[in-house]
């Protein structure tokens, strides 16, 4: 680069307050990237497991097929801690009898997802589903709307489903 066509300030050299602005500027940056590396460590990057567990198990529940329910009430279980799992069984006998007895063939999907609070251990994700469900007597296939509330928690480094309400 010719003399002529370099800026003024490299021409005449950087002051002392000018140095000490470009040092404030730099600190500032390395402080911005640590706190975006920090914070994808932190509790939001756990969220994104968590929101895979309650997508799943909705996706779960709002899916049933008559001919399938058995593999499926297993499928579902899976997904549940233990204490969820429990209170799930104590209801799992109906579910299974109502599928059965209205031929039920469900397909569910999940639409949003939305996380309200994370931690390291547990996540409570809000799941708005659609479901297209068929049943015995009826001639087509008919959409049903669901928004769940599901809490989550960190089981020996899985996440499984510890509640579920429906809103």
């Amino acid at each position: 680069m010719g003399r002529g066509l370099e800026p003024a300030w490299l021409r005449r050299g950087l002051d002392g307050f000018e140095i000490a602005a470009l040092a404030v500027v730099a600190v500032l940056a390395a402080l911005l990237v640590w706190t975006v590396r920090d914070h994808a460590n932190g509790p939001e990057s756990t969220a994104i497991p968590a929101v895979r567990a309650a997508e799943s198990y909705v996706v779960a529940l709002t899916s049933v097929d008559h001919r399938r329910i058995d593999d499926q009430i297993q499928s579902i279980r899976i997904l549940a801690t233990g204490g969820f799992r429990a209170t799930f069984d104590e209801g799992a006998a109906d579910f299974e009898k109502a599928v059965r007895t209205s031929r039920i063939r469900s397909t569910g999907k999940v639409v949003s997802l939305g996380v309200v609070s994370s931690t390291e251990t547990g996540a409570t994700v809000l799941v708005a589903a659609r479901a297209s469900v068929r049943s015995k007597g009826q001639a087509e296939a008919v959409e049903r709307r669901y928004r769940f509330e599901v809490e989550v928690a960190r089981v020996g480094g899985t996440w499984l489903v510890a509640a579920v309400a429906e809103l």
